[in-house]
């Protein structure tokens, strides 16, 4: 998280899950990653078909209008899309999208 968008470094991140999951790396699970994404709608179902990590998606704001000015993706995938998208995510049993934000003042 805080390294860039990681649905639009696709190929790496998988790369670097396989690694961190295998024996020679960390010998994790899969069912504590969670690639934070802006919310590359698109891209959510590719992820999930190709690597058994969670999903989170960094909204930051409760509507379109404020999530425009915080996150200028926003104008691409506007929060309907990215809710839509979530929906059709194929999650195993017990797995769940985590939505993150940011409180700002005012």
């Amino acid at each position: 998280m805080g390294m860039g968008e990681p649905l639009d470094n696709y190929d790496n991140v998988l790369k670097a899950i396989a690694i961190i999951n295998s024996d020679y790396g960390l010998a994790l699970t899969g069912a504590k990653d969670h690639p934070v994404t802006c919310g590359l709608a698109p891209r959510n179902r590719a992820a999930r078909q190709d690597s058994a990590v969670n999903l989170a998606v960094s909204l930051n704001a409760p509507d379109d209008r404020r999530r425009n000015e915080l996150m200028p993706i926003n104008r691409k995938y506007p929060i309907e899309a990215i809710i839509k998208a979530c929906k059709t995510y194929p999650m195993p049993r017990r797995r769940r999208i985590t939505f993150e934000y940011i409180l700002i003042a005012g």
